[in-house]
């Protein structure tokens, strides 16, 4: 268990540790939670770290629900995640907000998220939106929601959406952390990003109450879920991946038991998630696109400068496509599957791996010469300091491979690593693995009807890479776009560029959630129960 405290914070640990206290007495405190729930909240709260859990973020009690709220049913207000800080720095991650933003205002109005404590970023980010062209006219139909959040994907840490027998809208917040001792922290301490994630469907029932008298509840489900993992027809049938079975400890039981009781889940169905160091989520390649059909995504193409782990994540990644095309068929043969092109997986370019390379060379020649290699890095040209740390690795590589390396040219590139590293320029690009396996999928979309059922669909759009063509790309888009229309004919289609989100690990679907219509203001709460 690691414990993030400081030699100061005894106070904030005596808060920390009341909150504890009174975690463990809810679940159990509250004799009108069903057995079956709070059996399984208790045997959650058991199994993890004290202080896990507040009376902020503690599982309870289950509303019961009609059903759940499929993506393309009326919306009343789209949600996005958004960074400020982040984006503000950064201009391809601020086009992309910003045209996503010009797609959907115009259609329904949208929430943003924002950190409370990014209030001087959030200052900018609202001039550039007064300023552009389009958004400027649309500024009263975009709300800043105040919040904790710290990254783009609501997605994942926001809620899902259910109507409850009541009439009530219902937000069902599972569990975002990670379920062990590493996700524990001091809740009043950083690094707290994941606590504070975990907040945000209560920051968004709160928006949803005071903004639009929405009669809502949150429950909180003793379920660990990213909502990018999740996927609901509306009609009883839930998917997720088995990496949510994986990360709820592996025990089925428990897990069908949340599901039913909390989602209102009659079927379940688990398929196979992304493969390699990824996002293990649905949404990169599956979708359930209308009542009935569900779009999955092809195997990646093959990319020319692929290494080979590149080839073994593409040879697991077919047997995925395959291995949940097979389940679908056979548990849903009523279903109409579409198979939807994939691009490449998003890696690192030739130019890119030859500067690694480089660096790696200088990380190893540096060192042999006694030179600090920031001095090399980042040091300035023409001090006699600079000077001096270049003549000595030159010195080095001089010894080491008997002539003068410039490492620009790749005849002495390819020496220096034959000699620094035992392997050529061909052999180093060919065992390359790059850190993320990065998921560049049509699937995660996002489809958008309005009060006058209205559609407009959000798609990602990808570049080619090294070796591929725009006409390779453009054939991909044509088969996409017939695919969307062929279940929404009448839809508005905008392509919004995205490699850079997806560098970011996601995209469309993965920053957004819609909120379906509001259908219950809120009432009195006077009326209470006596005793």
């Amino acid at each position: 268990m690691h414990f993030y405290i400081g030699f100061n914070s005894v106070a904030r640990w005596l808060v920390v540790a009341a909150l504890v206290v009174s975690q463990l007495q809810i679940p159990f405190a509250k004799e009108s939670i069903p057995s079956e729930e709070r059996e399984l909240i208790g045997q959650l709260v058991e199994s993890l770290p004290e202080g896990f859990f507040t009376p902020r973020t503690v599982p309870n009690k289950s509303i019961p629900l009609q059903r759940l709220f499929p993506e393309w049913e009326p919306a009343s207000i789209v949600l996005i995640s958004v960074p400020v800080r982040v984006v503000s720095a950064n201009p391809e991650l601020m086009a992309f907000v910003l045209d996503f933003m010009r797609a959907v205002a115009q259609h329904v109005p949208i929430g943003v998220l924002y950190n409370r404590e990014e209030e001087i970023y959030l200052g900018r980010f609202i001039s550039r939106i007064e300023k552009d062209p389009a958004l400027g006219e649309l500024i009263d139909r975009i709300d800043f929601v105040e919040s904790n959040v710290h990254g783009f994907w609501i997605r994942d840490h926001g809620p899902q959406f259910g109507l409850s027998v009541a009439g009530d809208l219902v937000l069902l917040d599972s569990i975002y952390r990670l379920l062990d001792s590493e996700a524990f922290y001091d809740p009043l301490d950083p690094p707290r990003t994941r606590f504070l994630d975990d907040l945000t469907p209560q920051f968004v029932g709160q928006y949803l109450r005071s903004d639009y008298q929405a009669e809502s509840s949150v429950v909180r489900t003793p379920l660990y879920l990213h909502g990018g993992d999740f996927a609901a027809d509306g009609l009883g049938n839930v998917f997720i991946s088995e990496y949510t079975l994986l990360e709820n400890g592996s025990d089925l039981e428990s897990l069908e038991l949340a599901l039913r009781r909390y989602y209102g889940a009659e079927s379940i169905h688990i398929l196979n998630p992304p493969n390699g160091n990824t996002a293990k989520h649905l949404d990169l390649l599956f979708k359930i696109v209308s009542q009935g059909t569900y779009f999955l995504s092809l195997p990646p193409r093959a990319s020319e400068s692929s290494s080979s782990h590149e080839r073994m994540l593409r040879r697991q990644m077919i047997r995925t496509y395959e291995n949940n095309l097979k389940y679908l068929q056979r548990n849903l043969p009523q279903t109409k599957i579409v198979g939807l092109p994939m691009p490449s997986l998003l890696i690192t370019s030739r130019s890119d791996r030859i500067n690694r390379l480089k660096g790696e060379i200088l990380n190893i020649v540096s060192l042999k010469a006694k030179v600090d290699l920031d001095i090399v890095m980042k040091g300035k040209k023409g001090t006699p300091q600079f000077d001096a740390a270049i003549d000595a690795i030159g010195l080095e590589m001089l010894l080491g491979t008997g002539v003068r390396i410039d490492l620009n040219n790749e005849n002495d590139l390819d020496l220096a690593a034959q000699n620094y590293l035992g392997a050529g320029i061909d052999e180093y690009l060919e065992t390359f693995v790059n850190p993320e396996a990065i998921h560049r999928s049509y699937t995660n979309s996002l489809i958008v009807t309005n009060t006058v059922n209205q559609t407009i669909i959000l798609l990602p759009r990808f570049r080619p890479q090294d070796g591929e063509s725009q006409e390779d790309y453009d054939g991909m888009e044509k088969q996409v776009e017939k695919a969307y229309l062929s279940e929404y004919p009448d839809a508005r289609l905008h392509w919004i560029d995205s490699d850079e989100i997806s560098k970011v690990g996601g995209s469309i679907h993965c920053m957004s959630v819609s909120v379906p219509l509001i259908r219950k203001l809120k009432n009195s709460r006077n009326k209470l129960k006596a005793g």
